[in-house]
């Protein structure tokens, strides 16, 4: 950055001002060749797109992480652009009107004031993009954990909900604990440990040096499991939220009705 913001003009002021031959030839290095040779000079615009190439995806990252809307961040990009440009501008004097104007010194080498800025923003903007749809593909095979269950558990009725929606086949191999815990973002023991329950309730079952697969009577296996689950643990919240709402089981059966309707068009 110090070259970018004029660091070749001081070395080629102490160049004139001391006559030593040692400035002389550093200053003769603050030149673009006329595309025979390379010099110094030649370093800047490619260590100016190294540094904002590793700048950008952190500083992008971390916004998005933090939640700001991607509309935000390309409005901020197009704008911190347009300023890099115009400074560019400034810099070589374009602004200055008259019949010699240019926006760029006229030298081969500093045809690169404007692509600079422009390539760089033009990289950030495709780099929003892209996180943007990541995060939204994310958003779609992430699961969203409660905290009124441990995770291994959640993971597992997860594997569960797979099979009873015959998207795992009774029989075939599932995804490796590697995989999965990629697919889940979570951490690859707590894969494990979920795996090794579902072993235990004889819905999966592990083939040693090939994975694992789901059982050949998974669905009757975790029919039973998410039934027992939830007659001990979900049921009674609900029939404690039905008596403090003064409702009945009769109330529900429209709206029950029309889940089974919705998730049989989908399961199709």
């Amino acid at each position: 950055m110090f070259w970018i913001m004029g660091g070749d003009e001081l070395i080629r002021s102490i160049g004139k001002v001391t006559g030593n031959s040692f400035w002389l030839t550093l200053s003769n290095q603050m030149e673009h060749p006329a595309w025979n040779g390379f010099h110094f000079y030649d370093l800047i615009f490619p260590l100016f797109l190294f540094i904002a190439g590793v700048a950008t995806p952190y500083s992008v990252g971390r916004e998005r992480e933090k939640g700001t809307p991607r509309g935000k961040l390309v409005r901020r990009v197009i704008r911190r652009g347009l300023v890099l440009v115009l400074l560019g501008i400034i810099y070589n004097n374009g602004l200055r009107l008259h019949a010699t104007y240019r926006l760029c010194p006229a030298s081969a080498g500093n045809s690169s004031c404007h692509h600079r800025p422009a390539s760089v923003f033009s990289a950030a903007l495709f780099l929003v993009r892209d996180l943007a749809q990541a995060k939204r593909k994310r958003s779609l095979t992430a699961m969203q954990f409660r905290e009124t269950q441990s995770i291994y558990l959640q993971i597992a009725d997860y594997v569960c909900e797979k099979i009873l929606l015959r998207e795992w086949r009774q029989g075939d191999r599932i995804p490796s604990v590697r995989e999965l815990a990629v697919t889940l973002e979570v951490n690859p023991n707590t894969i494990m440990k979920s795996y090794e329950f579902l072993q235990v309730e004889n819905i999966i079952f592990n083939q040693r040096g090939i994975g694992f697969f789901a059982s050949l009577d998974a669905v009757e296996q975790a029919t039973r499991y998410r039934k027992d689950y939830f007659i001990e643990k979900d049921l009674p919240q609900v029939f404690r939220n039905l008596y403090l709402l003064g409702m009945d089981m009769d109330s529900l059966k429209p709206r029950f009705g029309e889940f089974k309707t919705n998730m049989n068009k989908n399961n199709k």
